[in-house]
């Protein structure tokens, strides 16, 4: 592991105005959580199985959607339209809750951001992916635009949920939903700024990839035993922290502090993880890591403190560094993974193994969200324990493997060299 600076060049225009779309439609992403929770623990008396279920049904058809979309075309202009369009939909129905009682009577509005919010994600994913591969003048500024994608994500995050709350209580739910929906025109803009890219992209690689479609979303990922492994491994602890900490502790805190204190605490909790993130971004820019894939599943093991603190007490103000600790990693981790994915696939891959990340979140939220709809249980200090247990064992075994696996790739090629 060496240290490295990063060049003096600067990005071309289209890639700048990209990335900024990338931190703008960032910060309005960022806004939805504390929206879905204020809204959720406002309107339901059983919030636990309604927040539950808001975060279930907004799954199911992103998930078929991702599913199909990556499974048998992979074209950036696809892609890119798709999130264009997307992003229409969400500017107008937050413009429609902004100036309607929607958001004040009914927790169908909580449901509705969630499908529009994990609809976005899913097709934003490999659309942002295969755009940086279009836009990007190559393979430096490729790796470059990934990490300062996951950055700006980062700082978005801070600023968005760090104000979440405050925004709330200040302006109301109508106008934070409208906010929301206006940043997301920008990335429609930085879309159609580049729809020339795309198109003189889809001439060279796009048409070959629509023209053979067979083998569907996995495809990309035969005879990848490192990769594999890894995706199994995000789904797994997805699973095991992300979504139990996502789906549980926003219940918790309402129970604990009432709604308005709680909305302000989660905001508090996404923003110091944005700040983790940003710091994790920052410092992997530094580094130049030999066995990526390794390095990334080794550093889940990051993810365990929050987990602790989530098992002794889920209002104590220790979950605020943990949240930083946590960002740290899940940026550092994504970027690793980001770098490694750019280098081994090819360009009409890349969207489809950026799809499959997205369906490890999405298909792990499905299955949190369906055990605590089930459960409709609250904070369990047992339940967080066995959640840190299962997270180390799956952390050390997953690690291991892939270490291994990328040892014995290494010495595989070396001996393809030799001859």
């Amino acid at each position: 592991m060496t240290v490295r600076t990063a060049g003096d060049e600067q990005a071309p225009a289209a890639l700048r105005f990209f990335l900024f779309a990338t931190l703008v439609s960032g910060f309005g992403t960022a806004l939805m959580p504390s929206i879905i929770a204020y809204t959720t623990l406002d309107s339901s008396d059983n919030s636990q199985r309604w927040f539950a279920v808001v975060f279930l049904v907004g799954q199911v058809v992103p998930f078929f959607v991702t599913l199909m979309l990556a499974g048998y075309l992979d074209r950036a202009e696809l892609y890119s339209t798709s999130l264009a369009v997307q992003c229409a939909l969400a500017a107008a129905c937050f413009g429609y809750a902004a100036v309607s009682d929607f958001y004040r009577s009914t927790i169908a509005l909580a449901i509705g951001l969630q499908v529009i919010l994990t609809g976005l994600g899913a097709v934003a994913g490999p659309a942002l992916t295969r755009s940086l591969a279009v836009i990007s003048p190559g393979e430096r500024w490729l790796n470059e635009a990934a990490r300062k994608t996951t950055l700006y994500r980062s700082i978005s995050q801070l600023l968005g949920q760090g104000i979440s709350g405050l925004l709330l209580a200040g302006l109301g739910a109508g106008l934070v939903v409208t906010i929301n929906g206006v940043t997301f025109l920008v990335m429609s803009m930085a879309i159609i700024w580049n729809r020339n890219r795309y198109r003189e992209h889809r001439d060279q690689i796009d048409e070959g990839a629509d023209a053979s479609p067979r083998g569907g979303i996995f495809r990309p990922l035969r005879s990848r035993r490192s990769y594999q492994l890894v995706l199994s491994y995000q789904l797994i602890t997805n699973i095991l922290v992300v979504h139990p900490y996502l789906i549980l502790t926003p219940v918790a805190l309402g129970h604990h502090l009432g709604v308005s204190a709680a909305v302000t605490r989660w905001g508090a909790l996404g923003a110091a993880f944005g700040l983790g993130a940003i710091a994790g971004a920052m410092i992997v820019e530094k580094l130049e890591i030999e066995n990526r894939l390794s390095v990334s599943v080794a550093s889940g093991i990051l993810e365990i403190p929050i987990l602790i603190v989530l098992a002794w007490n889920p209002t104590s103000l220790l979950l605020v560094p943990m949240a930083v600790i946590s960002g740290f990693q899940s940026t550092f981790a994504r970027v690793l993974f980001s770098q490694q994915m750019f280098t081994d696939f090819r360009q009409d891959e890349i969207g489809r193994v950026s799809s499959l990340t997205g369906l490890t979140w999405i298909g792990s939220t499905a299955v949190v969200s369906a055990l605590a709809t089930v459960l409709g249980a609250g904070h369990s200090r047992t339940l967080f324990s066995v959640l840190t247990v299962s997270s180390v064992l799956a952390t050390a075994t997953f690690w291991y493997a892939v270490m291994r696996n990328e040892r014995s790739e290494a010495i595989h090629d070396r001996s393809g060299d030799a001859l």
